[in-house]
């Protein structure tokens, strides 16, 4: 018997009022068994296919273990600013004497924070920098300023190789108090 549907045998299976008779229909042509071999040889391909993939990455990733470009968010050992003694002590020393407060800022009386994100590159230096979160008069773009003009940092690492990291840095804008 054949396996194929005939139009005939297409509109009695699609007949709404002969609901009960369709489900003998089908196994009696062997469509039911049919249908699951069907399902069985897509559902094969489509693993073969994932499992091929995932070889081709893994292959791709391992590859390119040396030249890795992934930017960490968490390493094992930090993107550290250079010199002796507290990191943030550091940090807040060259902001203070290296912002210039923007005359616009100053004259609108603005006061506040710019966070920068940046990635501290494998050799230390300081790339993608940019601004997520703006105070306005002109303090972005010298955050953005202060910030390019950073000495080179310590890269952070992992497994004690150098990698990218990104790095986000809050600048405080303040008025001296009069």
């Amino acid at each position: 018997m054949s396996k194929l549907l005939t139009i005939k045998q297409l509109q009695f299976f699609n007949n709404p009022q002969k609901q009960s008779k369709t489900f003998v229909f089908i196994k009696n042509i062997n469509i039911l068994c049919n249908v699951k071999s069907i399902k069985t040889t897509v559902m094969k391909k489509m693993l073969l296919i994932m499992f091929f993939m995932t070889f081709v990455s893994v292959g791709a990733f391992s590859q390119s273990n040396d030249q890795d470009d992934a930017v960490y968010q968490v390493t094992s050992e930090s993107a550290r600013f250079p010199g002796e003694g507290n990191e943030k002590e550091k940090i807040m020393k060259f902001i203070t004497e290296n912002l210039k407060y923007p005359a616009a800022a100053k004259a609108a009386g603005v006061q506040g924070r710019v966070i920068v994100k940046f990635i501290v590159e494998r050799d230390g230096s300081l790339s993608n920098i940019s601004v997520v979160k703006p105070l306005g008069h002109g303090c972005s773009e010298e955050a953005i300023r202060l910030v390019k003009s950073m000495p080179k940092w310590q890269p952070a690492k992992n497994d004690g190789k150098a990698v990218r990291v990104s790095q986000m840095l809050p600048i405080p804008f303040q008025l001296p108090k009069e």
